[in-house]
Parts: structure tokens; sequence; C-alpha cells
């Protein structure tokens, strides 16, 4: 009796697991351009009766308009809706009957094509879903389909020109220039002969790789239709010095914006950055010599109408200080001035600066100097900036992930990247929701979002 009680309860397990899944797939067809075309969509579901399916039709490219799409034998008994714009696609039951368990077509779709090119269009869904008749989902597997589309040659497209790679710590920074007049979808960027990424803008960094190892890259341009040939190869050796990456990347997100904040890399000591050793004067920041000095005498006697080139022991005559706030510009270059020049060409009133007392020199910290931050977005780069945070809100979309690094640029090299902040972009919720009472019914009504693009 044990062994047949396992069996039993085996068997038992093979039922429900197979209970809980169905096929859904769409089927492939040949055409000339401008046709329209009607698609089988099927779902074999042999030990399972389905209550009600929705799922959106993919084709990639965008070359095929929805125009119709109808019920078969198997769900004449059913509600079948679609949105044309969105190519979604729902159809459930009322009657209690349901989809019973079978197999073959439950909708045929009726396309147009829209290009007058020749191409492969692929079919496939997203967002599906599918119940049984208690209304709970089950699991199912996607087979796509194809369209071959027969039209005229498509125009070519021309190879990124002018590829430069960029070497730094474990990674390689491309930079490439488009020449086809028309746009482009996208580059792929090949290492070594494969695909690595792809990208929008003509910028990749190629992360994770190697010290002192050579990689070599070529860059191709696709659009719709074509991809271009391999642009000239370029070939970069990464560096083995280390640069300290940002600290404590975060991202939040409100609508379509997100804001970035990190901190500055760790055990970095940088011009401007706060500063406790040797400090007695309050709250102190280093100088442009890497002193600990008072940040209150920097704030007082930045842009004062004296160059604070060290004539009174503190260093102010750098990018970072804005020359002095402007008191230390070369008039002649535009640059900051590394000398008294404005003080011996403009005699400076006796007694019109208290001498201040030098603090603490650290010269035993590295003098390199960090100058800026890349942010990126997607392994893309969004830009630079000499703050700690970040507010992107260019090209977002709604209900999309998107993964943010940042790398911290210094005059000797770009460090790695930091860590990944993710976030995915959210709908805000409707407002002004009403319920009014009716005879049998209840009717609701509200207001979208001001900020959102919901369908």
């Amino acid at each position: 009796m044990k062994k047949i009680r396992i069996f039993f309860l085996i068997a038992f397990i093979h039922i429900t697991l197979i209970n809980a899944q169905v096929n859904l797939s769409i089927s492939s067809t040949n055409a000339s351009a401008g046709d329209t075309i009607n698609l089988e969509i099927s779902i074999d579901n042999p030990n399972t009766t389905l209550g009600g399916f929705q799922f959106i039709i993919n084709d990639t490219p965008n070359q095929l308009d929805l125009l119709n799409v109808v019920a078969t034998e198997r769900t004449d008994h059913m509600m079948v809706n679609f949105d044309a714009s969105t190519n979604v696609v729902i159809a459930f039951d009322l009657t209690g009957l349901g989809l019973e368990e079978g197999s073959g077509p439950v909708l045929e779709a009726t396309f147009v094509s829209n290009s007058v090119y020749s191409n492969t269009i692929n079919l496939g869904f997203s967002d599906y879903f599918i119940s049984d008749l208690n209304a709970m989902p089950v699991d199912v597997i996607i087979q796509g389909g194809s369209v071959e589309i027969t039209g005229e040659n498509p125009p070519p497209i021309f190879s990124p020109v002018n590829l430069t790679a960029t070497a730094g710590y474990q990674s390689i920074s491309l930079l490439w220039t488009d020449p086809n007049e028309s746009d482009v979808e996208g580059y792929r960027i090949y290492q070594d002969g494969v695909v690595v990424g792809e990208t929008q803008t003509t910028e990749f960094l190629a992360t994770d790789l190697e010290t002192l190892t050579e990689y070599c890259f070529n860059i191709t341009a696709y659009d719709l239709f074509v991809e271009s040939d391999l642009s000239e190869q370029v070939c970069a050796t990464t560096i083995d010095q280390y640069f300290e990456v940002a600290q404590n990347l975060s991202a939040t997100v409100n609508g379509l914006v997100v804001s970035l904040d990190w901190d500055t890399p760790e055990g970095f000591l940088a011009i401007g950055q706060p500063c406790t050793e040797g400090c007695d004067y309050g709250t102190c920041i280093y100088d442009c010599n890497m002193q600990c000095v008072s940040s209150a005498t920097v704030e007082s006697w930045t842009g004062d109408g004296l160059c604070d080139d060290g004539s009174w022991n503190i260093f102010l005559n750098c990018d970072q200080f804005s020359c002095d706030g402007g008191d230390c510009i070369d008039p002649y270059t535009g640059d900051c001035s590394d000398d008294a020049y404005y003080n011996s060409n403009n005699p400076i009133p006796e007694n019109s600066k208290v001498e201040y007392d030098l603090g603490v020199v650290n010269s035993n910290i590295p003098r390199t100097e960090l100058l800026n931050y890349e942010v990126y977005r997607d392994n893309q780069l969004l830009g630079t900036t000499d703050e700690t945070n970040w507010v992107d809100s260019d090209g977002l979309t709604y209900l999309e992930t998107y993964c943010y690094n940042v790398a911290a640029v210094y005059d000797e090299g770009t460090s790695g990247y930091s860590n990944t902040a993710c976030i995915e972009t959210v709908l805000s919720t409707p407002q002004n929701l009403m319920v009014i009472p009716g005879p049998g019914q209840l009717n609701l009504s509200w207001q979208p979002h001001q900020d959102n693009e919901q369908t």
C-alpha cells in the first residue's frame, strides 16, 4: 500500500504541473510589402480549461499595423477586444465554459505591412496573462513567429568613422562619428569580434576588463532594416593604476525625474573638500596646496579683489575656487595666476589683510587631483559634473528600468564605475476618485495624474 500511495502522490504532482502550463504561439508567413496579412494565434492547453487571456503582440521592427482580431471556433463564445494603437488583445468568457482543453487557433489577427522595404519581421508576445476558470494564473510558454516581407532594397548605412579608444583602469572609453545623413536606430559594439553592447549615442564605456590587457573594438550602425559594415578597428591596453571610485551611489525617482547622489571617493582628499587634521579654526577645507584652512576665511577672501596666491599663506588660485573668485585670473591668458601678478601690478594697501597662520601642510597626501565625475545611464554617458549629485529627466519613459553609475575623473586618469543604482519609473496614482450610486450600479469617475502618459 505504501508503494501505491507514493505512486499516486507522484502522479498527482505530475498532473498538477502539467495543468499549470499552456503554450501560446503565433504563426509565420511570407508577404509582399503593403500586403494584408492574416496570422493565427494558438493556445495549447491539453489539461487545463482557461477562463481568459490577454497579451500584447510585438512586431520587431514595428512594420505591421494591426487591423482586426476575430475569434475562431474555439473562442466564438468569448468576448474578444483589441486596441490597434497598442496591439493589446483581451479575450474572456462570461458563460462559465471557458476555453476548453485542446489545441489550435484561438484568434485570427489581421495586419497590414506599412513599409516598402524587404525585411524580416519577428513576432512575439509581452505582458501576457492567461488564467484558469478560478482566475488563477497559469504558466505560459511562448513561441514567436515571423513575416518575411519582399519589397524594395533598403538604403545602405555607412560605417561609423573616427573611432577612438581611451584606456582606463579595467575599462576603455570609445568615441566615434556617424557619417549617415539620416537617423540610425543605434550602434553595436564589437569587442574582439563579439557583440558586447548597444547604444543610441556615439560613445560607450566597456567595463569589467582585465588590467594591462589589450582589447580591440569595431562599431556598426543599424536601422530598422540593415546593419552597416564594421568600422575600422581600434585597440587599447587597460592601465594598472587604480583610481578611487565614487562611493554610495543612490537613486530616487519621482515620475520621470531621477535624482542621483553619491559620496566623494573613499580616502581621497581633494581641494575644496572638508578637512579636520590640524584645523583650529572651526570648519576647514583644503586650499589649492592641500592645506587645511578656515572655510570662513576662504569664503570672505574669495572675490574680494586681492589675489590669494600664497602671499597671505592661503592658496586659492586654482580652478576649484574659480581662480580666487576671479581675483587671480591673468588678463592676458585668462588662466589662474601662479604668482603675485595681480599684486605686483596693483600694490596692496598696508594692513589690507591680516596675515593668516598657515594650516597643517599635508605633504604626505597624494597630489592626484579629482576633477569631476562622469554620470552614466545604462552604460551611456549623460554628462559630467563637479558636484556629488545629478538630476536625470532626459528621454525617460514610464514603467522602464534604468541603471546608473558614476566614474571619478582625475588629472591622471579615470576610475572604474561606482556601485550600480537602478530604479523603475512608475505611474503616479489617479486623482479625485468619485463614486456615484445609480439604479443597481455604482458609477466611478477619476482624473489621470497630470504627469502621466498612461493608456
